[in-house]
């Protein structure tokens, strides 16, 4: 892949946040191939949560249903294993985002982690964008309520019943 821009992120719910990344995202779709890196945690938390399930608010078919409309060119399931884990953040940027996807821009929110340890951040994106040539946006977190609308909290309100506010923070019906 060559000239991208890329947002990268667990992608569970497409809520408003993700929402705002993605129109970000758009602006650069003449210029550049979008593409959106959806970590998979599936494998992750079957090996970490014997026997549990993960509480996705979409399944994958859901979620590519929503993206069809203001989605990515290309989106991605990246698979969030042990090697990813085990990944250092420079050598995430410089594998991954520059390797493999030639990212020119990239579109991330204000909290966004990454690589091993959680040790890359939006100020480490920033740090490497002269010595890699990429540009990085950073788009502060959305907030109702003067709280973060997040996957946790619109799982949170289904859970209590508040699926009205859970639909608010989506800015769609959950169905």
């Amino acid at each position: 892949m060559k000239n991208t821009c890329v947002t990268i992120g667990k992608f569970d719910g497409l809520h408003l946040g993700h929402q705002m990344l993605l129109a970000e995202m758009q602006k650069y779709q003449n210029s550049y191939t979008t593409v959106m890196l959806n970590f998979d945690f599936s494998q992750w938390e079957n090996t970490l949560k014997k026997g549990s399930e993960s509480r996705k608010l979409y399944t994958e078919e859901q979620k590519i249903s929503c993206l069809e409309k203001k989605g990515p060119a290309v989106l991605i399931e990246y698979p969030f294993d042990r090697v990813t884990a085990d990944t250092s953040a420079y050598d995430f940027i410089k594998d991954i985002l520059i390797g493999q996807l030639d990212a020119k821009v990239i579109v991330v929110g204000e909290n966004f982690r990454f690589g091993r340890a959680a040790q890359g951040d939006t100020a480490f994106l920033k740090e490497y964008e002269r010595e890699f040539g990429y540009k990085t946006i950073i788009m502060d977190c959305v907030k109702i309520n003067d709280r973060v609308v997040s996957s946790t909290r619109i799982r949170d309100e289904i859970s209590h019943g508040n699926l009205s506010q859970a639909e608010a923070l989506l800015n769609k019906n959950y169905w």
